[in-house]
């Protein structure tokens, strides 16, 4: 797939995570220059109509600490952005994750 195509996909599970009445913690991760901003940017209107807040600028050290220290379940309504590659971090039944890594623009 193109990078294009890719970065479309995960705009598609960005919106249907924003649609779903669970409302768990989405985490959008990758390395920089992968569309993370460009993503929550563009999808601005649709993030704030169903009251969901973002978090930017996280790091792997963060969502480390947190794992240990919290449940993720606990968290609803929020995007985690994550700057770094979390290929190991899968969608749990407490967070839904988008996995941007293979993306480079």
């Amino acid at each position: 797939m193109t990078n294009i195509e890719l970065y479309n996909e995960c705009k598609h599970n960005l919106l249907k995570y924003l649609e779903l009445d669970d409302k768990k913690l989405i985490i959008i991760s990758g390395p920089g220059s992968n569309g993370k901003t460009t993503l929550i940017n563009e999808l601005k209107t649709e993030i704030e109509s169903n009251k969901y807040s973002v978090i930017d600028g996280l790091d792997i050290s963060n969502i480390t600490y947190l794992k240990k220290k919290i449940n993720f379940s606990e968290f609803n309504h929020l995007i985690f952005v994550i700057i770094g590659n979390m290929t190991n971090l899968t969608n749990k039944s407490d967070f839904h994750h988008i996995n941007m890594s293979s993306i480079s623009f």
